[in-house]
């Protein structure tokens, strides 16, 4: 069940399975609204994009350092899912790594992707 994610062509493919218990696949609607002087709501709706949040457990210090490397370049990138096969492009709003708690060789990373 792992995943990809990186520039088109050029897919990083993450080593580890994203941990079931943290990963999460919202919805954010894209709109706006406003209110007419009689206090009527117009809105104006663009469209519904998904976000993920997901961690990945279990990574060494080199594959920390790869993964990070991908989610910081400053592009939009291509993002495979765990357990799909469809690419979606998206924008990575946050990520992060920590050590694991219960071992100092291992680590976490921590990200939230936003469908473009």
């Amino acid at each position: 069940m792992t995943c990809q994610i990186g520039l088109s062509g050029a897919l990083y493919t993450v080593p580890v399975d994203p941990d079931a218990t943290n990963y999460e696949v919202a919805y954010k609607e894209i709109s706006s609204a406003k209110r007419s002087l009689d206090g009527s709501l117009q809105t104006s709706w663009t469209a519904i994009k998904r976000v993920w949040k997901v961690s990945w457990p279990g990574l060494t210090q080199d594959q920390v350092v790869a993964l990070i490397a991908e989610l910081n370049r400053q592009a939009y990138l291509i993002w495979v899912p765990p357990g799909s096969t469809e690419q979606y492009t998206v924008k990575v709003n946050d990520r992060n790594w920590r050590s694991m708690p219960d071992s100092s060789d291992y680590r976490i990373v921590t990200a939230e992707l936003e469908e473009v």
